[in-house]
Order: structure tokens, then sequence, then C-alpha cells
């Protein structure tokens, strides 16, 4: 059944490849992503009646439907910046989460839509529904950090923007270090003057990126089950370590920056290009 969807998802990524070759390259790296993120971390987690190879299989099938839903939308994004729209990004903002969650439930040999994960700035919202539902809510230190020192240099967030986005987004009449907008850990800056608005769309598809790596915080699998003091059982149920993702995304984003000219030449900024048509 995870075959036909995954098919049915996608076929309108065929279709669209032979006149646009950024959607080819674009998608491929999201679903490739989601593949290597889902098979092994669905290895890590493997049943006592699992081979290894089965686990991965598994996995990687799911993690590949989950990456494409992730894609979906961000294309929703694109779709809203095209039409001039930002009221509807709340939208792509949900189906985004559709698919990271399809992806972080690949990542530990779980059914599809055991679990549906929700973050908004540094506030991470469980949904369990495997045998009864169930809602936690975890505090993500990476995003916290970078919500604060927005708030610190920019003052509260705008209601307005991050109800439209559900996402933190922080206002000013003017730039910051020359830069009239920029994402941290999951909060978005933009200057509220001459159309720089228009730049949100670009800047939720980086928060977008800093998502698609937390499936990878499920590879500690192995060492949460060593756990057994009070405070790590307490730090589990409250807290969702969001660091590795952060240090992985910047490490990557640093690494595509080396022996670069353009700024579009970091794969990172040219995704999030691709999405919104933004260069500055």
């Amino acid at each position: 059944m995870t075959k036909q969807i995954l098919f049915i998802l996608l076929l309108p990524l065929t279709t669209l490849t032979q006149t646009d070759s950024r959607h080819l390259t674009v998608g491929l790296y999201n679903i490739g992503l989601g593949t290597l993120t889902g098979g092994i971390g669905s290895m890590t987690h493997k049943s006592e009646n699992q081979s290894h190879w089965q686990a991965f299989k598994k996995g990687a099938l799911h993690g590949a439907a989950g990456a494409t839903v992730s894609y979906a939308g961000k294309h929703m994004v694109r779709n809203n910046f095209t039409n001039y729209r930002r009221d509807r990004l709340w939208s792509a903002k949900l189906m985004h989460a559709i698919g990271s969650s399809m992806t972080h439930n690949a990542s530990i040999n779980q059914g599809l839509f055991d679990s549906y994960f929700l973050t908004i700035g540094m506030n991470r919202l469980e949904f369990q529904f495997k045998d009864r539902v169930k809602i936690n809510y975890k505090i993500m230190p990476g995003a916290s950090m970078g919500f604060l020192v927005l708030w610190h240099r920019h003052g509260p967030p705008d209601l307005k923007y991050s109800l439209q986005l559900l996402t933190p987004v922080f206002t000013s009449d003017r730039k910051w270090n020359n830069k009239p907008a920029y994402e941290l850990h999951n909060s978005i800056f933009v200057v509220e003057r001459n159309n720089h608005t228009n730049y949100i769309h670009h800047e939720l598809i980086h928060t977008f990126q800093h998502i698609d790596f937390l499936p990878l915080n499920n590879y500690t699998h192995p060492i949460k089950k060593m756990q057994k003091s009070k405070l790590q059982r307490w730090a589990n149920q409250w807290i969702y370590l969001d660091l590795n993702s952060i240090l992985l995304n910047q490490a990557f984003y640093k690494a595509e920056n080396i022996g670069k000219q353009r700024h579009s030449d970091n794969f990172l900024e040219y995704e999030a290009i691709y999405f919104s048509n933004r260069i500055f």
C-alpha cells in the first residue's frame, strides 16, 4: 500500500522535470534526505524479528513518502508567493508537518500515521494516535535560543504574521546587520517596509529545513534506553533536544559555502530561492 501511495505522490514530480530541472533537483534532495533518515533510523529501532535490511527498507520507503508530503508543503509556499498571498502560509506549515511526522515515524520504525508533530518556534506538540490518543508538549532548547535572541534584538513577535505562518515572526522598520530578513533557529525576522515582507516565504523555507533535520535525533535511541535517573526521565518528558539538528543544519550550510561564489550556490539557499523566487 505504501508503494502505491508513494507512486501517486511522486507522479507530479515526474511530469514537471522536463520543463524545470530545479524542480527535479530540489525534489530528489528532499526525497533522498527522507529516504536515508527513515531507513537508517528504522535500523536503529528494528524489532527482534526484523533483519537490518528489512528495517532499512521499510523505513526508507516510509521516509520517502513523508519527504514527498513535506516537499508538497514547500510547494504550497511557492504557490502562495506566486499568487501574492501570505495569509494561507499556515496551511503549508501544517502540510509540511504531516510529511516530517511521517519521516519521524519511519525513523523510529513505527506506522506512517502513528504520530503527528507540530513545531511552532520553540514549542513542540506531539500527538500520539497508536492505541489511544495522547498529546504531549515539549520545549526545544535550540529554537528557544533563537526566539530569545530575536526578541532581544527586535522586541516581541508580530502577532499577525506569526499567526499567518504558525511561526514566530519579528519585524522592524530597519535592517539588521544590513539584512532585510533572516531566520534563526525556527524564528524569522523581516523588515516591514519596501515590500521586504515578501522575503517571509524564503525564510519560512529555512524553518522547514530546520525541521527536516529533526528526525536525526532518533538516532540516539540506544543511548536513551540507558537513561534511568529521575532528572533524565523528566528531561525526556518535557524537553526535545534540537541542538544536533541545528549543528547538522549549520554544518551543511557552511560546507555548502566552501568554494562558492554566489549566495545561491549554497544548496539550502538554492532550495529556499526556488520556493520563493527571492535573491538579495
